[in-house]
């Protein structure tokens, strides 16, 4: 029951909201937002560079293969669409 109760809600703040608006606050909004999710991308790589030297690192041949594998396999179709698109339009 609560559950559509703040989902109704949130909609409604959404609806009401979105409208009243300036567009100088939406660009100040926006660079916000994109200020925060860059603070937060540089605690959390700032995090893991720190957690990288915490502990002993075990590298196994068959991990660093398949990691390559899959990196080749994931990059091929974007690879061919290159292809094709270099090979048709220029």
């Amino acid at each position: 029951m609560h559950e559509d109760l703040d989902s109704f809600v949130s909609v409604c703040a959404k609806v009401t909201l979105k409208c009243n608006q300036s567009s100088s606050f939406e660009t100040c909004k926006r660079i916000w937002r994109h200020v925060l999710v860059l603070i937060a991308e540089t605690c959390v790589f700032a995090y893991l560079g720190m957690a990288i030297f915490s502990f002993q690192h075990i590298v196994k041949p068959a991990l660093v293969i398949w990691s390559i594998v899959r990196i080749v396999c994931l990059l091929l179709p974007y690879y061919s669409v290159f292809l094709l698109y270099t090979t048709t339009y220029l």
